[in-house]
């Protein structure tokens, strides 16, 4: 459920799925662990808990697969 009203998500993280890769020991890759660390972080700063607004990354395109699509589902 979104924090903003009309809305299925409040923040869209857009980033190449091959960036998310991990780096050597680790278990994720950074834009996973960044949205890890900003739901935290706006839980903290916001006052509210995590389910109170949410945030879309789209972990399962790939490649050159359009998007176009599934963006436009998460309105």
């Amino acid at each position: 459920m979104a924090f903003v009203p009309d809305y299925k998500h409040d923040i869209f993280v857009s980033y190449a799925h091959r960036d998310d890769a991990p780096l050597f020991n680790e278990r994720r890759g950074w834009a996973s662990n960044f949205v890890d660390d900003l739901t935290q972080l706006l839980a903290r700063g916001l006052g509210y808990e995590t389910h109170a607004y949410s945030i879309w990354m789209d972990r399962s395109a790939g490649g050159n697969n359009s998007f176009s699509d599934a963006l436009l589902e998460q309105h």
